[in-house]
């Protein structure tokens, strides 16, 4: 009896456990991998591919004509540990007649969920707060200090309402977001009106036509050479987001009515200094 010809399949990175136990059952395959967390060297992904029938690679590891060219005519499979497919050459692995598999939505919880955590951080000023801790900065409880913006009865802008977009926006509903504003290549009414979300195009920005030209950096009436109406519920801006009259020198060379130095790029009042001007000033938090 002839002995059965095992297909190769090379492993381009140290992948999940349930994955490697996958792999170990299939009777016909002999499974070669990369044992790293660190991407694989091209010198090695060219070793590891060639003669393979098949090919499970990760987004950083670039699948182009050569690296085709090198694994030869065994290779029929390609399998990316990614939702994205970019780093593969898609016309020319279809004209040998690869098969391509992906992983479509396997990270929108997670990706939803750091999106949330780290709009939750920013808002609630958790980095200073806990520098502030750990160098001493913190003595006892100041009734503005380190403040903040809530989410409730606030304004969110999701670039994109795709399922990433649409998972973020479910997660953050219940915190009481009074309005969610989108942008995209199209309106996605759909997808929407699940948040009664709405649309705006990019290169317009976020905000509606009627609150374009408003000053949104939390400046007082006049000291950026607009209305300087802040935009209700969108809170601290980290820059100016005006579309006009912000950068001039009036807007620069304004501090705000407190001569103590001290006080003004202590984070625990009413201003910080901003982060790439320290004569520019905005609200920290009230």
């Amino acid at each position: 009896m002839r002995p059965v010809r095992l297909m190769k399949v090379f492993v381009t990175r140290r992948i999940p456990p349930e994955g490697r136990a996958a792999l170990a059952r299939a009777a016909d395959c002999e499974v070669e991998h990369w044992d790293s967390d660190e991407p694989i060297p091209n010198k090695e992904l060219e070793r590891g591919v060639a003669g393979a029938h098949g090919l499970l690679c990760l987004l950083s590891d670039r699948v182009d004509k050569r690296l085709l060219d090198i694994a030869g005519a065994n290779l029929k499979v390609i399998s990316t540990l990614s939702v994205g497919v970019d780093h593969l050459a898609l016309d020319e692995i279809k004209k040998r007649g690869i098969r391509v598999g992906y992983t479509p939505d396997v990270l929108t919880d997670a990706t939803a969920e750091l999106a949330v955590s780290l709009l939750l951080t920013t808002c609630r000023r958790l980095p200073e707060a806990i520098e502030e801790v750990k160098n001493g900065g913190w003595t006892t409880w100041k009734p503005l200090w380190m403040c903040g913006y809530g989410l409730t009865a606030s304004t969110v802008g999701i670039i994109g309402l795709g399922r990433i977009g649409q998972a973020i926006a479910r997660r953050l509903k219940p915190f009481g977001v009074q309005r969610f504003l989108y942008t995209g290549r199209q309106p996605r009414p759909q997808e929407a009106a699940e948040f009664q979300a709405e649309f705006g195009a990019l290169q317009q920005g976020l905000l509606p036509a009627d609150e374009e030209n408003s000053c949104v950096c939390q400046h007082q009436q006049g000291r950026c050479g607009q209305p300087g109406r802040p935009v209700p519920g969108l809170g601290q801006w980290s820059d100016c987001g005006c579309r006009a009259g912000c950068d001039d020198s009036r807007t620069a060379a304004y501090k705000p009515p407190s001569p103590d130095p001290e006080e003004l790029c202590d984070p625990a009042p009413h201003w910080q200094c901003h982060p790439r001007n320290p004569e520019h000033h905005v609200r920290a938090g009230s």
